[in-house]
């Protein structure tokens, strides 16, 4: 520049790396033209300082912005920047590649670019963050280009505060596309209602627990079952209803059970104390946190093992009552074979009538304990109608005829005026009324019975009295018990009048039997309805 008279500057700056003896140095320096008097540069005032300081801040600070964008860009949620008046500022490249189909982002408000919207949301967490200055949390629509909503994000908002003021300038988005995991949650959310509904309607129990014993569910059934609230039921244990082991050894159980499951029969105590049989299958899992679970149907089958009961009683009582009138068969069999031979007329005669009064007395009780678990087993009253009493008792005496005459009992019938009718199965009421007259004749050496009929309270009250072995006070309450019978010795299954109680109270009616004690006769009174509401079946 000497020797210049056109100067167009009055100074230069200009930055340079140099070389010292203390290292390397970034050197400002200011350049300033002298002019003589004849306005030519005479000469170059250079004043330099040191700026390496301020180099090495503004390499460090493109450093660290590079940085910062490269942690903007690999986060692989969207993330959206917004300023006060919810334009949106700066995105990565995840939140533009998932509204791909509202480029450009940068410079739209948030409710148009992502939702298709011209004002604000009703439920927008950004606006929430701005106004408080704290984070906040939705899931909000994803919405597709035609302005439908094509699944849901997890929205959280950030306050993007100012370092020098402390004041919110803005709000930074983290959008995360949460569509795969609402739809799972639907699926499970409805497969988990359609169990829920078959375990709640389930006739058997159900319950859930851990590897402690402790309830974590139950359902209806196991609550009826035991008699418990469900809330009660919750704060339990397996050992506080199970009867056949004590919590340590349920906890043995339990972990045998972590093996093999299991299926089992125990009894369990009911909330008044009371035991009941029950079946139980239990299955072993692992929970999604890892814990041991056990889940359990159970099913109360005090019934059923009643019934198991009932049929011993019956194979045992059967064979008893067998072998009485087979042996007299057997023996009348013969004493009329050496009849027959000798031609004895009236020896045959005698052995005969013992012959035929054996299989009718065997015929008898075969009918009535076929008849006494038909009515166990889910026997239902046939269609009533309205039974004639004077003819069907007619036809009862005239088939004990012959028990009658062979001991000379007198039979009484007295059927007052309005109590000769009743509403109900005509084949029923031959089967009770049998079975009490049988009784009565059987029972009775000699003396009388007496069968009388009133009205009484919309009922008819049927009474046979007889003057016969009667029954002692200790036995009154046992008649009604299937197979039982005062002594082993006396005739017959045990089972007469507990079909006549099965029978009438299917009718809506009852039955009441009394004695004064041993010889001094028995009194059966059947209540009997007068009329029926419904005059079909069951």
């Amino acid at each position: 520049v000497a020797n210049t008279t056109n100067i167009s500057f009055d100074h230069v700056e200009a930055e340079s790396l140099h070389g010292l003896n203390t290292g390397v140095t970034w050197l400002g320096t200011r350049l300033t033209p002298v002019m003589d008097s004849d306005g030519r540069v005479s000469a170059i005032l250079g004043i330099s300082r040191d700026i390496s300081a301020r180099v090495e801040a503004v390499r460090a600070s493109r450093e660290n912005e590079e940085f910062l964008d490269n942690i903007f860009t690999s986060i692989r949620d969207g993330i959206s920047i917004l300023d006060k008046n919810m334009n949106i500022v700066r995105v990565n490249p995840i939140l533009e590649k998932l509204y791909e189909h509202a480029m450009p982002l940068v410079g739209k408000k948030c409710y148009d670019a992502y939702h298709g919207r011209d004002k604000r949301c009703e439920k927008c967490p950004s606006c929430r963050t701005l106004v408080s200055g704290k984070p906040a949390y939705e899931i909000v629509p994803y919405t597709g280009p035609d302005g439908k909503t094509i699944g849901w994000m997890d929205l959280r908002t950030f306050p993007l505060k100012s370092s020098s003021t402390g004041r919110t300038e803005g709000v930074i988005e983290y959008v995360r596309d949460i569509t795969a995991h609402v739809k799972a949650a639907a699926a499970i959310k409805k497969s988990e209602q359609k169990y829920r509904g078959i375990i709640d309607t389930a006739g058997d129990g159900f319950w859930y627990a851990d590897e402690k014993g402790r309830f974590l569910d139950v359902n209806p059934a196991a609550c009826g079952m035991l008699g418990y609230r469900k809330d009660e039921m919750l704060r339990m244990r397996i050992s506080d209803v199970e009867m056949a082991e004590k919590q340590s050894g349920i906890e043995r159980h339990i972990r045998y059970m972590n093996k093999s499951g299991g299926h089992f029969e125990t009894r369990h105590r009911k909330k008044g104390g009371e035991a009941i049989d029950v079946e139980v299958s239990t299955t072993y899992f692992v929970d999604p946190e890892g814990k041991d679970r056990i889940i359990a149907f159970i099913r109360d089958i005090s019934e059923k093992k009643e019934a198991e009961a009932e049929r011993i009683a019956l194979i045992r009582n059967l064979s008893h009552e067998l072998k009485t009138p087979i042996a007299i068969s057997e023996m009348a069999y013969g004493l009329m074979k050496t009849a027959v031979e000798s031609g004895d007329m009236e020896k045959v005669k005698n052995t005969h009538r013992i012959f035929i009064s054996n299989l009718s007395r065997l015929k008898k009780d075969m009918n009535n304990i076929i008849d006494l678990f038909s009515l166990k087993t889910g026997f239902r009253p046939r269609e009533r109608t309205l039974c004639d009493i004077r003819g069907v008792l007619g036809n009862v005496l005239q088939n004990l005829d012959f028990g009658i005459k062979q001991k000379g009992l007198a039979v009484n019938v007295d059927i007052r005026k309005g109590a000769g009718h009743i509403y109900m199965n005509k084949n029923a009421l031959r089967t009770v009324l049998f079975n009490v007259l049988d009784n009565a004749v059987k029972f009775t050496e000699r003396g009388d019975i007496a069968v009388a009929s009133r009205r009484k309270d919309g009922y008819v009250e049927i009474r046979v009295k007889d003057t016969g072995i009667g029954i002692g006070p200790g036995y009154l309450d046992k008649v009604f018990e299937p197979f039982f019978k005062g002594h082993p010795s006396l005739v017959g299954a045990g089972v007469g009048l507990v079909i006549c109680r099965n029978i009438v109270r299917m009718y809506g009616g009852d039955i009441a039997v009394a004695s004064a004690g041993p010889g001094r006769g028995t009194s059966v009174v059947l209540k009997l309805p007068l009329k029926s509401a419904s005059k079909g079946g069951g």
